[in-house]
């Protein structure tokens, strides 16, 4: 009688001990808050609304999809929302996919035609004739030519598209494992990736168009940056 009752004494000190106790997992999620490694969305808006190539029949402009630093070549944003946040916790990072729209509204008299490509390399410095936009928009990762009535028609459109950057790069495999084409910390990506909008016309242009750009990017953070206590 006397032993079962020691016994239970001894079993329920036990319990207690391990109450009080906290778990080695637990221990490790208030170092690590964040997992290895992690996929989420981005959301990008440019701001520069009003495009225009005065005097030129043609209108050229890019977008780097791989880059979440500076998106846009011609204005410095300081990187997409969220992304410096989630730099505190990885040092690494690569963009998977993109999903775009595009709404444009002609801002000139005459019809224009709109078109966006994706490409490993910058196109847009090498066009500067109407006859190369046009040759471009032949690109495998075109969305096609869409026409635009004149200001004061049907004047306004929207084309979207999403591409997978491992095939825009040209190679999948590498392009998930190559490090020039992640960023590290608050930087670009040393292989850039570019989707490219096009837009020409029978005139040249003067007051251009009205552009509302907006990029998602699927992008996988990785490289967890260690957490001290």
């Amino acid at each position: 009688m006397m032993r079962r009752q020691r016994n239970q004494k001894t079993s329920k000190r036990r319990k207690r001990k391990n109450l009080n106790r906290v778990p080695r997992q637990s221990q490790l999620s208030i170092r690590n808050i964040m997992p290895p490694t992690f996929i989420t969305h981005l959301s990008y808006t440019d701001e520069l609304f009003t495009r225009v190539n005065v005097g030129a029949q043609y209108l050229v402009y890019r977008y780097r999809i791989n880059d979440l630093y500076d998106p846009d070549p011609l204005l410095l944003t300081g990187g997409v929302a969220g992304f410096s946040d989630l730099l505190a916790f990885y040092q690494e990072w690569r963009v998977e996919q993109v999903s775009v729209q595009l709404r444009v509204g002609n801002m000139e008299t005459f019809p224009q035609s709109v078109c966006m490509i994706a490409t490993n390399t910058d196109v847009a410095t090498s066009i500067n004739t109407v006859q190369k936009a046009v040759n471009a928009t032949e690109n495998p990762f075109s969305t096609g030519v869409k026409l635009m009535s004149g200001m004061g028609g049907m004047d306004r459109m929207i084309t979207t598209s999403s591409y997978r950057l491992g095939a825009v790069f040209g190679n999948s495999q590498q392009y998930h494992v190559d490090p020039n084409t992640s960023g590290f910390g608050a930087s670009n990506p040393n292989t850039l990736l570019y989707l490219t909008v096009i837009i020409f016309g029978p005139s040249p242009q003067v007051k251009g168009v009205f552009s509302d750009m907006r990029i998602r990017f699927k992008v996988k953070f990785f490289n967890r940056v260690p957490l001290l206590d």
